[in-house]
């Protein structure tokens, strides 16, 4: 709320790295149609990986992990047996509710049915915290106060409102009002639990909305995990003096910018260096190089619908050819591991 307020904005001034990183991603987006229309065939197996890789990465950054076959999960063809499974299969589904229903509205009750879905058949969500939520440091030191319970309704609806209004704004970029506007939302810390994982579902949503469609090819939460020890270190930075409105937003757009810049590349380079079938072998290898313990031809085939089981079958026997996977059984029951 506070980066949105008039004082606040009045005094804000741009780095030059800022205005670099903006004018990167800005180009990006304004090349990404014709990147997208050179195989649309590739994206829908791109948007499946990146799900996937969305709800792997968003977790491991809360440190849950898990091996399960998250699309079995989803699709409930199996039962989760431990909260970090559930969780799992809820970002996923919530994901892809997202994804089916672009336009919802960005408000208190979207926030809050954002965080039901996350935590459904784990505990109750949807509400918001009802004590004090200090952020801390390796779990002892305090890092950071977040807004007080009785505040935090007040403080949510009227960020809301600002989003609103100036994500309209023609003379503020989009991007820096997404990126402001999630940062305020993980200082207010609405929650008890799962504040991070509702702020990148709401990034998906917020990109979605405004058009950067080549991102929703890409997993952001993915290369914001391989940079958390940054995205810590931004939020510590730019959070100092956030309540008395002094606070500098720079170490924080310029992550949030770096990892857009990222995502347009790796998107870009992934549509380049496809050239029909052997793009296809490529997919495959990267959705089981990506595999963390035993994984099913079944599992493959539902995270790749569009790839015949053939393909498929002929790249896992390359694959355990050159010693890069072993088997165990035979069929579609047998069971598949990545060699390290």
């Amino acid at each position: 709320m506070y980066s949105f307020s008039p004082n606040y904005l009045k005094n804000t001034s741009y780095s030059s790295k800022v205005l670099k990183l903006l004018g990167d991603c800005m180009e990006a987006k304004g090349r990404e149609k014709s990147y997208l229309l050179k195989n649309p065939e590739l994206l829908k197996e791109l948007e499946n990986i990146s799900m996937r890789e969305e709800t792997i990465a968003s977790n491991a950054i809360e440190n849950v992990f898990s091996s399960a076959d998250i699309f079995a999960l989803s699709e409930r063809k199996i039962v989760p047996t431990s909260k970090s499974e559930f969780f799992l299969r809820n970002y996923y589904n919530t994901l892809l509710k997202i994804k089916n229903n672009p336009d919802l509205q960005v408000n208190s009750d979207t926030i809050k049915m954002l965080h039901h879905f996350l935590f459904e058949d784990i505990e109750e969500g949807g509400k918001f915290k009802n004590k004090e939520v200090f952020i801390t440091e390796k779990g002892t030191k305090i890092r950071f106060k977040s807004v007080s319970p009785d505040l935090t309704p007040k403080y949510i609806k009227n960020l809301c409102i600002s989003y609103e209004e100036y994500i309209k704004d023609i003379k503020t970029p989009q991007l820096i009002v997404i990126s402001s506007f999630i940062f305020d939302f993980l200082c207010i810390h609405p929650f008890i639990d799962g504040n991070g994982r509702v702020s990148r579902l709401l990034t998906n949503l917020l990109l979605m909305q405004n058009g950067y469609e080549a991102l929703s090819y890409i997993s952001l939460d993915k290369i914001i995990n391989r940079y958390s020890d940054h995205y810590y270190h931004a939020l510590y930075e730019s959070s100092k003096g956030w309540h008395k409105q002094k606070h500098d937003m720079d170490s924080w757009h310029v992550f949030f910018l770096s990892v857009i810049r990222e995502a347009y590349t790796e998107i870009f380079s992934k549509i380049e260096q496809s050239d029909g079938r052997s793009s296809k072998t490529e997919i495959i290898k990267n959705v089981v190089s990506s595999k963390k313990g035993d994984f099913t031809l079944a599992e493959l085939q539902r995270e790749l619908p569009s790839i015949s089981n053939a393909m498929i079958r002929k790249v896992l026997t390359q694959l355990k050819e050159q010693y890069k996977v072993a088997t165990r059984g035979k069929g579609r029951g047998a069971h598949w591991k990545v060699i390290l």
